[in-house]
Order: C-alpha cells, then structure tokens, then sequence
C-alpha cells in the first residue's frame, strides 16, 4: 500500500472511465476485469501485481458476491461471475480516495444517487448513506490511520520514516519499526470534518436512551425510541384492555389462542425483561412468530387499566419425563415496583400452578420477594 501510495504516476482520467461507471450502473455489478480498466484511467498505481482489490475492499468491509445474467432463453445452467454491486463500487473508490488514491467516483455516485433518493427509503445501506452524503464529506474525514495486521505480533516501538503529500492534498505519514517493517499510516484529510456547534451528549431520564442533543438526527432518533420505550415504561390505560376487563372474566390471560393485541403487549414486556437482564434473546414470540402452545402469560395491569407489566408461565418436561410448570420470566415497569402487585396475585398463582419452579438465573429481588412469601423452596425444584 505504501509502494503504491509513494510512487509516481500520470495524473488521472476520470473523463475516460465514464464508459465503464455508464456500464455499472446500468447493470448494477461490476466485475474483476471491469476493475482493471476502471483502475487503469482512475488510478494506474492500483493496476499493479502488489495490488489486491479483493483483498483491500474486505479489508475495508466490502464483500464480493456472485451474479449472472438473465438468460433470454431458457437454458438450464448458468455461468456465475464474481463481482461488486454498483454502490458498494462506489463506496469502495470513496474509501480508496480517503485512504491517498486518486479515485474520482463523483460521476458514478451522480448516477446511482437519484435511484437512492426517489425510492423514499427510511433505512439505508452503508454504501447508499456514503453515496447520499458524498459532498458534505469528500475530503473531510480528518485523521484515519492503517495498522498493521495485529496477528503478526510486531514490536510496539516506531519512528516516523517517511512523508507525503498527495496531488489532492492529503498528508500521509508512515511509520516503521526498528526492523523496518511498516507498523502504521496515517492519513490525514486536505479538510477537516464539519463539527457541529453546541452537541452534547445527553441521556434521557425517562426512557435510558442517550442521545446528542443539537444534532438533528440524534434528536430524530431519540424521539422515536422515546415513543416506543414510554408506551410500557410509563403506561396509559389501555383501550382494548378496559375492553376486555368488562367482557372476558381473565382480561389479562394469554394462551395460544389469545388475541393479537394481548400477544404483542407481552413480547413487548419480554423485550423489556430481555433489555434490562441483558440476555440474548426474547421470551416470547414476536408477532408473525409461530405462538409457543406451552406458555401461558398473564398482563398486569393496575386500577385504572394501565398494563405495567407481565409474567409468563411454561410448561416443562423434566428428567423423569414428568410435567411441571416453570416461571419464566417476570417484568414490571420501574415506576410501578413493590407497590404489592406480584404479592396479591401470588396466593392465585399458586392455587393454579401449583408447586413450580423459578427459572434460573434469579434476581436478587426475587430471592427476597420469595423469603417474604415463605416460597423459598421454590427455588429448588
């Protein structure tokens, strides 16, 4: 990479690989051959046998795919070529322009940009937020730094042992270690980033999800994680719950069979549950998901019809092929703890359950909640 970056070379011809940026973005791919000539009129120092592009774009988290034709007949086998999509193409010439290159891409982004943007899209690739805001960072990213491969285990010990400075402007700084191996780079932009005045970060005392404030995507974000987080954080009585208070004898019971809306409240409280224990995945399924026909869940919710949390119940095979039902999981939101709503439904809970067993790992507060009700035992079965 440093060869390449310090040695001489033609000014580049962005002119001439239009031909070759028309070709990819009308087929969406590019292929190794493809490459060769694009680096030819862009930049000759990357035509070089020291220059791998495979290995350099996943390096830079680039990945290479396979793709074919569409056969205008109907032939039964098909060649596969390897290539790149055409925006991750453009995001590798961006990165390979930040790292020294004089890679022009500004002609192909001009090509891909429109699709990206009249698509309407809510979310979007790394490539394609690389391609939306190209000019507000060309030349822009500030410092960036190429270690040397960790594995290799070389001496911490370097010396800067070269400079330079490239046509575009960019400062590169090279240093090696006392056997002359290359240990870092550091690139430094012609520009520095835009930073924007007065952000800070901030967490929210409410719903726990830090943001920057002054930042209008941040602020963006955290408005939308806030929305959703304070619907079971600090909940509102719930219509289709009051509803069902006045029709059904067990409002809050969840089988299999229950309605949708009873389904997705208690995966948003396993979700909650997983959040807060920092566990790996939800205990219950998530709407769409097949339903577990061995749980059994139950809403809490308060005087007023407001759900505060929830517990699930499932039904476990032991060693000796017997049944026994197990408490899985219990979550009650923050605002509404040891206000006694476990403890006047746990005398029900035991009539219907019988003796189950707590899943384990056990928090603390409950090792507690389950001494004050002389439950202890529970722990162990």
């Amino acid at each position: 990479m440093w060869t390449a970056l310090n040695s001489w070379t033609r000014p580049a011809r962005p002119f001439q690989a239009r031909t070759t940026f028309d070709k990819i973005a009308a087929l969406g791919w590019i292929t190794a051959c493809d490459f060769e000539s694009l680096f030819r009129w862009l930049e000759p120092r990357l035509t070089t046998m020291e220059f791998d592009a495979y290995q350099v774009s996943r390096m830079l988290g680039i990945q290479w795919e396979h793709f074919t034709y569409r056969s205008r007949v109907g032939q039964k086998d098909f060649f596969w070529h390897q290539g790149m999509r055409a925006n991750d193409v453009a995001l590798f010439l961006m990165l390979l322009e930040q790292i020294g290159f004089e890679c022009d891409a500004s002609y192909l982004i001009n090509l891909l940009r429109p699709e990206i943007l009249t698509k309407g899209k809510k979310a979007l690739t790394r490539s394609e937020l690389a391609i939306t805001t190209f000019e507000k960072k060309r030349h822009r990213h500030g410092e960036l730094y190429l270690l040397a491969d960790r594995e290799k285990n070389l001496p911490l010990e370097s010396k800067i042992m070269g400079r330079i400075t490239t046509r575009l402007g960019y400062g590169l700084t090279m240093k090696q270690n006392p056997d002359g191996q290359i240990v870092s780079i550091c690139i430094r932009s012609p520009k520095q980033p835009r930073e924007r005045p007065g952000t800070k970060m901030e967490r929210c005392p409410d719903c726990g999800v830090s943001w920057e404030k002054g930042d209008p995507d941040s602020s963006y974000a955290h408005r939308q994680q806030h929305q959703k987080l304070m619907r079971y954080l600090h909940p509102q009585p719930h219509k289709q719950y009051l509803r069902a208070m006045q029709t059904e004898q067990m409002p809050g019971l969840v089988s299999w069979r229950s309605a949708g809306w009873k389904h997705r409240e208690m995966h948003n409280r396993a979700l909650a549950f997983k959040r807060e224990m920092q566990y790996e995945s939800c205990q219950w399924a998530a709407p769409g998901q097949p339903r577990d026909r061995d749980a059994v869940g139950y809403l809490v919710a308060n005087e007023e019809g407001a759900i505060i949390g929830a517990y699930c119940f499932r039904e476990r095979t032991r060693l000796n092929q017997s049944k026994q039902w197990t408490l899985d999981w219990i979550w009650i939101c923050p605002k509404h703890r040891r206000m006694g709503h476990l403890a006047r439904r746990w005398k029900g809970l035991r009539e219907a359950f019988g003796d189950f067993a707590i899943e384990h790992p056990v928090s603390d507060e409950m090792k507690l909640f389950l001494s004050k009700q002389g439950d202890s035992a529970l722990l162990s079965l």
